[in-house]
């Protein structure tokens, strides 16, 4: 029996659905049976007729029955009309369309939807970083992987036929809710649009960081450039990774990875006992970590300036007959200091413990000098004191309680600084023992005598000075020229090599003051820190 739209029994419906819940397909088995329909026509058409109940079998079937039934042992719905008149086609509009309170109750769970998809879709993966944690990738993937799975758990849901039910109640009551429910629905379809686009880009970029982790660090530069290309392709195809705030974020975890690689290829509780032990081994990897990191930044500012290169659209990927149209490039224009805030700080620390070490094997060194001439046994034991002292300097790194690899503390800044201050001066005493050296002429003939082969050739080039052997044709280094005229040349001939053109130079004093280092610029070695005190 075919049943013609019919709005009594709609409303009948929408309420018994909402009540009982029983299945869809249970109101139409009702409505094709003619003794059901008999008695909602009844129910409909005589006005003394003022209660209709609708209950549920134990086979799930609804049954109708007019008046309240003797026993009832299962849940029902009830109608009771208002006054003793017909129902009709036409006058069902006069009547209220739903109860107040069943309506309230409806509004109530659409809030309540409307705030836990709210709280789902206002989520964002960058919440650990503000929240000043150090993410590694994973917990983007992870994030963007959940939220597809929650949404699309919420689309499914609001896609029932129980919950479109209540969406028609709502609609034939004029809810003021029923916008807001609408916005639901848009907002949960736009959501699993985006998390869908995000999870399909980010998937080459989560297997390759994965092999990256797994790998030794001596291959994390080719890791780097692929990872980094990898990220500029994503912010050319993905329709919703293509703002800055998403390329912030993967950028600023992604050297979360690559500074949690370098601090376990180093080891925190390692990387500065080495001065004490086999310190150009460890040298050797620290310079390692900053060539590696200095690389990271080669490689993102290739990408900033050849952005262009990843909006390329393949050959033969727009389809036969039809030429490929590259996509207009989108430049980074973000300031690189927010993804790489952090970044900066843990490759200055790492180059502040190269600086460390070199100063360190520099200085140490004087360990081997022997000093001659008239006063060689005192200057010696000059030099002597001062690689005791540098020992004693060095110490203060090697029982440090702190973690020097954590940019975020300062004990080690504060104990470098301070290394340095006395660094200085002890440049300044080196400088002064120098001159007192190049005073003495005995010294300067007996060095000249064994062919340069003696404490001061030893001395200078041990200090980073250019050995004459090793260019002879090179111009006097700066302390050499300062020296007594009678004793340069003949040093430089006995190693064979020549003096050239340059003039006598004038008797002077020694006048000191501090080298000049220019903060974050090149660092300067010993030789020329040195050199520098005896510029008058």
């Amino acid at each position: 029996m075919t049943i013609t739209p019919d709005a009594r029994f709609e409303y009948l419906e929408g309420i018994a659905a909402l009540l009982l819940r029983f299945k869809p397909d249970k109101w139409g088995k009702l409505l094709g049976a003619e003794e059901s329909l008999a008695l909602f026509t009844e129910f409909f058409d005589k006005p003394d007729v003022l209660v209709l109940v609708l209950t549920l079998n134990t086979a799930g079937m609804i049954v109708p029955c007019l008046g309240f039934p003797a026993a009832l042992k299962t849940k029902g719905v009830y109608f009771i009309k208002k006054k003793p008149e017909n129902i009709s086609k036409t006058n069902i509009k006069g009547l209220p369309s739903l109860d107040s309170s069943l309506l309230h109750a409806i509004e109530t769970i659409v809030i309540d939807w409307s705030h836990q998809i709210r709280d789902v879709l206002s989520k964002d993966s960058a919440q650990a970083l503000l929240d000043g944690m150090h993410p590694l990738p994973r917990v983007e993937f992870e994030f963007w992987d959940t939220r597809l799975m929650n949404l699309q758990c919420i689309h499914d849901q609001l896609n029932r036929p129980k919950v479109n039910r209540i969406v028609e109640i709502l609609e034939k009551a004029q809810s003021c809710y029923w916008p807001a429910l609408q916005n639901v629905y848009l907002n949960v379809t736009d959501g699993l649009k985006e998390a869908n686009d995000i999870v399909l880009h980010l998937k080459p970029l989560r297997i390759l960081l994965e092999e990256m982790e797994q790998a030794d660090f001596t291959a994390l530069p080719t890791f780097i450039a692929k990872v980094l290309y990898t990220i500029c392709l994503i912010w050319a195809n993905s329709k919703h990774y293509n703002t800055p705030s998403r390329v912030i974020v993967i950028l600023q975890e992604f050297c979360n990875q690559v500074m949690d690689m370098t601090r376990t290829y180093l080891g925190p509780d390692e990387v500065l006992k080495g001065l004490q032990g086999e310190i150009e081994e460890v040298l050797n990897g620290i310079s390692l970590s900053v060539s590696v990191l200095k690389g990271l930044y080669r490689t993102y500012q290739f990408c900033c300036a050849n952005m262009k290169l990843f909006f390329k659209v393949p050959s033969g990927a727009a389809g036969s007959g039809r030429a490929a149209q590259d996509k207009e490039p989108v430049p980074w224009e973000f300031p690189s200091s927010l993804a790489f805030s952090r970044m900066n700080s843990f490759f200055r620390r790492i180059q502040t413990i190269e600086d460390l070490y070199k100063t360190a094997i520099e200085f140490l060194k004087l360990e081997k000098i022997e000093l001659g001439g008239v006063r060689g046994s005192i200057l010696g034991s000059l030099v002597v004191q001062i690689h005791e002292e540098v020992f004693e300097l060095v110490k203060v790194f090697i029982d440090c309680k702190y973690d020097p690899l954590d940019p975020e503390d300062s004990s080690f800044d504060n104990d470098y600084a301070d290394f340095e201050t006395k660094i200085q001066d002890l440049d300044r005493r080196l400088a002064t023992i120098f001159c007192q050296a190049f005073d003495d002429g005995n010294f300067i003939e007996s060095c000249a005598k064994h062919g340069g082969r003696g404490a001061l050739e030893q001395l200078l080039t041990g200090f980073g000075a250019p050995s004459p052997s090793d260019r002879p044709a090179a111009p006097l280094p700066p302390l050499l020229v300062l020296s007594r005229p009678v004793a340069t040349p003949s040093f430089y001939r006995a190693k064979g090599g020549s003096h050239g053109a340059v003039p006598p130079p004038a008797e002077r004093d020694c006048t000191f003051f501090s080298p000049v280092r220019r903060p974050g610029g090149p660092r300067q070695s010993r030789w020329d820190s040195i050199s520098t005190l005896f510029i008058s």
